[in-house]
């Protein structure tokens, strides 16, 4: 059977560094914080790259996570539990916040937003 509106989320890789390779500054600035330290992000922010670990710890606990690069007015709302934005590097066009803020307050999707710098 399908998993639950609560199983599911989404998480948006359209507001994130993309593979091919970017010469962008890692997030991952300590050295030797997450086994290595490198001072480029040169695979982008996926699922299989730096996303890995906790995409397998969320599907160990039951959660089905798709993905999306489509921009955030493309998705229905009621199919998810929550939107993931991780570490969202590029805007957020007027009409997708006010969908997000329509969804959220309207549709019950929970936001999950994990950011740094």
């Amino acid at each position: 059977p399908p998993p639950t509106r609560a199983k599911r989320l989404l998480l948006d890789l359209g507001h994130s560094l993309h593979y091919p390779r970017v010469d962008a500054p890692s997030d991952d600035n300590l050295l030797g914080s997450g086994g290595g330290y490198d001072a480029y992000d040169w695979l982008g922010d996926s699922p299989l790259t730096n996303f890995a670990g906790l995409f397998a710890e969320l599907g160990a606990r039951g959660y089905d996570v798709d993905t999306t690069s489509d921009p955030l007015t493309d998705f229905d709302a009621a199919q998810y539990g929550a939107l993931l934005l991780i570490d969202p590097e590029d805007f957020f066009t007027a009409q997708e916040v006010a969908k997000l803020r329509r969804d959220v307050l309207r549709r019950g999707l929970g936001l999950v937003v994990l950011a740094d710098w």
